[in-house]
């Protein structure tokens, strides 16, 4: 199984840690805004191709040696828009700001099996958004709805059962993308 991750931060540590210790599972690409970030995140775990633009990384995804048989998208927001719009402070701005990052949009491109993984206590990034992110995503496409895991709770407490549905994606053969 091929990977690809967006995010190289603290949260993707625990991601990259957990994914280069499950046999057969190979990171074919890494993205992060910070370009060092990414550069450093491939350099360490030995990941091929790194990305400063999700989208991008989404489009050529299909062209990477190896190719990812699988894109997991873990407590995503639909869009920057659409976060900024709940937000008590910056709600105003989001009719006139760009939407530059925009999972929705990005997800339609994907031309891998898709996995979304949310949880209702996540009180930042809504299970709205990752049902409009599942929407949009083709098919193959699964949608796991965790309970409990409060916003960033796999960085703060890792558990075997916000992996666990992770972890049985990552496993199974890769499906034919329609």
């Amino acid at each position: 199984m091929k990977a690809a991750l967006i995010g190289a931060g603290q949260i993707a540590r625990q991601h990259l840690a957990c994914l280069k210790t499950l046999p057969g599972v190979e990171l074919a690409a890494i993205c992060d805004l910070s370009p060092a970030t990414a550069e450093a995140a491939a350099e360490r775990y030995g990941i091929p191709a790194w990305f400063t633009d999700h989208r991008v990384m989404l489009e050529t995804a299909a062209q990477f040696s190896p190719r990812p048989s699988g894109i997991v998208i873990a407590n995503a927001f639909a869009s920057l828009r659409s976060i900024t719009a709940r937000s008590k402070s910056y709600g105003l701005l989001a009719n006139v700001m760009p939407d530059w990052w925009d999972n929705v949009v990005a997800v339609v491109k994907v031309r891998a099996p898709v996995l979304v993984v949310c949880s209702d206590a996540d009180t930042v990034n809504s299970v709205e958004d990752s049902k409009d992110i599942f929407a949009a995503a083709g098919h193959p496409k699964s949608l796991v709805v965790l309970h409990g895991f409060r916003h960033n709770a796999l960085f703060r407490q890792p558990d075997e059962a916000w992996w666990q549905p992770v972890l049985t994606f990552m496993q199974k053969p890769a499906a034919p993308v329609q």
